[in-house]
């Protein structure tokens, strides 16, 4: 019976790495088809939260309930 492959992520250095095997790790990291796209993807969520969380006014409490609106129901 043959023993179990180790996996291990791509990438993956050991703390003491050389700048050589850092920049070769990069270097497959950032060859990956999807890299740019879930980069990307990341960095938009990223700033879209922190617009909307930091530049975005507060929503104002609820307004008066009009004669459609159930009581308690905001708009």
């Amino acid at each position: 019976m043959a023993a179990p492959a180790v996996v291990a992520a791509p990438g993956q250095l050991a703390v003491a790495a050389t700048a050589a095997e850092q920049a070769a790790a990069r270097e497959v990291r950032r060859a990956h088809p999807l890299y740019a796209d879930v980069t990307l993807r990341l960095l938009t969520e990223i700033l879209n939260s922190r617009l909307f969380t930091t530049a975005r006014p507060p929503r104002p409490a609820c307004p008066q309930v009009r004669e459609m609106q159930l009581p308690g129901e905001c708009i």
